[in-house]
């Protein structure tokens, strides 16, 4: 059916202006999303007007008034008026108020947008014989954009240092996509940013390295979903030439040690003015920084501490990520981290046959079995034989069970034993009780 088929055919018609006015001088109003939908009775689009409706952004609780005016040479006889919302295009739609009126106009102040969300103002207007169209304009309501950029990190930093912030934002459009760019000023002068995010959430953490000496000024943006945008800056960060480092690790091969094995790091630094303080830290499973310890006021260019990490929750295989904080006599402080230590619950089992007597002309078959690791793995099988140790044979495997049989080259009471290395460089080892060998 064509348009003027349609008008034809159409019992009754009518046109309606809805006007919303909200008096929100701060918050900004976007060009016209509003729409008019024709339930019952098919209506002749055209014959429909609506103006200005459109989109409008509120603080909660804050009031939204409709004006609908009514052409009564086209709408027949008594028109009801339903006032209601909804809170999604999905959500049924909720009845606020009716009213049945001959006049040209009539007036409804929305009071339920109470919370943060989105809604979706409705006017039903119904004239005699049943033609109806609906009128919506969309509401959101929601706090102006905030947000609170912080740091811990002091003023006075080393180069090559890393500079901890948190940025936490409040209100902007609701369900909205944030979009965060960090950056900074170097020497008075903008810098691009050096890092971006697009995402719903509204808490970040963003850690600066500050590669040059100089005087810095960290900053972040924040737009929401309606161009909304923020900006935020820290206090001005000096940068000197002082610098610290992570050196001798031990476990020196690894960032993996087994549970409760002590990990010992040697600090060391480089310019600046002793004395100096080193304070040591970790973070656990990407968590709040711990403090671990410190060595105060000493002179020394290079100190040694070990790290004793405790698993509080009791995770299978957690990490760890050593930091260190080292500031010098001008109150310059150098931060650096390592990359996470993984604490892995490295076992083996080593199995073997259940008789420990055999001949000279028979072998002791002996399995071995890793648990968690990471492959490849070395297997070493050792035997021990009149207090002189003896390696027997060396098998690399990416199978975490290995076999293995012993021949003895003579007769005699033997120790057997096997060690295993992981591809992480862990090690383990177990060994089976005396072995007599008779010829």
């Amino acid at each position: 059916m064509n348009r003027k088929q349609l008008a034809k055919s159409t019992a009754a018609v009518f046109s309606a202006i809805l006007m919303a006015t909200t008096g929100v001088a701060s918050l900004p109003v976007n060009a016209a999303t509003a729409t008019s939908q024709s339930v019952g009775a098919v209506l002749d689009y055209n014959a429909v007007t609506f103006k200005p409706a459109g989109s409008y952004e509120i603080t909660p609780g804050q009031s939204v008034k409709a004006n609908v005016t009514v052409d009564k040479t086209k709408a027949k006889g008594t028109c009801t008026f339903e006032f209601g919302y909804k809170t999604s295009d999905y959500d049924s739609f909720k009845s606020l108020k009716t009213v049945k009126s001959s006049a040209k106009s009539l007036s409804y102040t929305y009071t339920c947008f109470s919370y943060v969300s989105n809604y979706v103002a409705v006017v039903k207007v119904t004239d005699s014989t049943g033609a109806t169209r609906n009128f919506t304009f969309t509401v959101n309501s929601h706090y102006p954009l905030d947000g609170t950029f912080t740091t811990t990190a002091p003023s006075k930093l080393g180069v090559n240092s890393e500079y901890e912030t948190h940025i936490y934002v409040t209100g902007g459009i609701y369900q909205s996509v944030y979009h965060y760019k960090w950056g900074y000023y170097f020497n008075g002068k903008k810098q691009s940013p050096v890092a971006s995010k697009n995402c719903t959430g509204m808490n970040f953490g963003y850690t600066y390295k500050f590669t040059k000496v100089g005087e810095y000024i960290p900053y972040v943006e924040v737009r929401d979903g309606r161009s909304n945008e923020i900006i935020r800056k820290l206090p001005k960060v000096t940068v000197t030439s002082f610098e610290a480092n992570f050196g001798k690790l031990s476990p020196s091969y690894t960032n993996c040690i087994k549970p409760g094995q002590a990990f010992v790091a040697t600090a060391n630094v480089g310019g600046g003015k002793a004395p100096y303080t080193y304070k040591f830290y970790y973070n656990y499973r990407g968590q709040e920084l711990k403090y671990a310890g410190e060595i105060k006021n000493t002179k020394s260019p290079q100190v040694t501490y070990t790290y004793n990490f405790t698993n509080p929750n009791g995770y299978l295989n957690p990490y760890y990520t050593p930091v260190i904080k080292v500031t010098d006599a001008n109150g310059v402080t150098s931060i650096k981290s390592l990359s996470d230590v993984y604490e892995i619950d490295y076992k083996i089992a080593f199995k073997a046959n259940t008789s420990k007597t055999i001949k000279k002309s028979q072998t002791f078959k002996t399995t071995t079995t890793v648990t968690n690791g990471k492959s490849n793995y070395t297997y070493k099988y050792y035997y021990k034989l009149n207090g002189k140790t003896t390696l027997a044979k060396t098998i690399t495997s990416a199978e975490k069970t290995n076999v293995y049989s012993y021949k003895f080259p003579q007769a005699g009471k033997y120790e057997v034993s096997v060690e295993v290395t992981d591809g992480n460089k862990m090690f383990a080892s177990a060994k089976i009780g005396s072995i007599t060998v008779t010829n």
